[in-house]
């Protein structure tokens, strides 16, 4: 069952279950060629983590996903936005946390970028 984390009232989140998860797309904010748009990385994203929460036997809330991660290889090209290493890793940390202080005990995310940094964590 897919809920839609920022479609929920504060009230939705006081029966959380052991069992539930809080799932969150990490994804880029970057060109794509001439053919694709910016959010190309997102879209993927979200349309991977739909399919697979609609198959997932529990209740799986879909938070907003995280739209800038570390690309400054794509600087060069115009549209692209990027965040320092640190900074992204802070902004996983800091949701985990509030995530944790919900009621969650489980939590997964969809990346669609490498975040090879997230091991420091």
């Amino acid at each position: 069952m897919v809920i839609k984390w920022n479609e929920c009232l504060s009230s939705d989140f006081a029966n959380i279950q052991e069992e539930d998860i809080a799932l969150i797309i990490v994804s880029s904010l970057e060109q794509h060629a001439l053919h694709l748009p910016t959010g190309t990385d997102e879209y993927i994203g979200q349309a991977v983590a739909e399919e697979a929460a609609g198959k997932c036997k529990r209740k799986v809330y879909m938070m907003p996903s995280v739209n800038y991660g570390f690309s400054y290889h794509h600087l060069k090209f115009k549209s692209s936005v990027s965040i320092k290493q640190t900074g992204l890793i802070g902004i996983i940390k800091d949701i985990i946390r509030c995530v944790y202080h919900t009621g969650f005990k489980k939590m997964t995310k969809v990346t669609t970028i490498i975040i090879d940094t997230l091991k420091y964590t």
